[in-house]
């Protein structure tokens, strides 16, 4: 019997390991395509809404310079996202911040000027460093601000 429960533990742990192994891929999603300044698509084809800033719409100013940034960023990178507290928007996009290693790329976008702090509740947990980040591009006179 204890041989029995020894042998079932060395089997999980292994089981453990392997799906922590095969999840680390998972835990990263490449970009394909940038649809604006506040959304991606995925390679899977799911579209991603950046939480908590927001950018100019097409036709209006700063849309083109905001879409590029988000294009000079992250197309064709592999990103790590991160979840607040709603999993997607009325639209069906998923809400994430996104990260491309170091780079917190919701929070650069807001940092250059290239968005604005958008905190829409409940889905605030950095609205703080967004709406710093906002401040001292505007400070700055960086990307829309200049």
């Amino acid at each position: 019997m204890r041989n029995n429960l020894a042998l079932i533990v060395a089997v999980l742990v292994l089981i453990n390991v392997a799906v922590l192994l095969l999840d680390d891929d998972e835990t990263e999603y490449l970009v394909t395509r940038i649809i604006d300044g506040d959304t991606v698509e995925l390679s899977d084809g799911e579209r991603v809404r950046l939480i908590g800033i927001d950018t100019p719409e097409v036709d209006e100013y700063y849309y083109e310079e905001a879409t590029e940034e988000l294009r000079k960023l992250i197309k064709g990178a592999r990103v790590s996202m991160e979840s607040d507290t709603n999993n997607r928007d009325a639209y069906d996009r998923l809400l994430r911040y996104i990260y491309l290693g170091d780079i917190f790329v919701n929070y650069e976008m807001v940092h250059g000027g290239h968005a604005e702090s958008y905190c829409f509740d409940p889905d605030i947990k950095y609205c703080d460093e967004f709406n710093d980040a906002e401040a001292d591009a505007k400070e700055h006179k960086r990307g829309m601000w200049a």
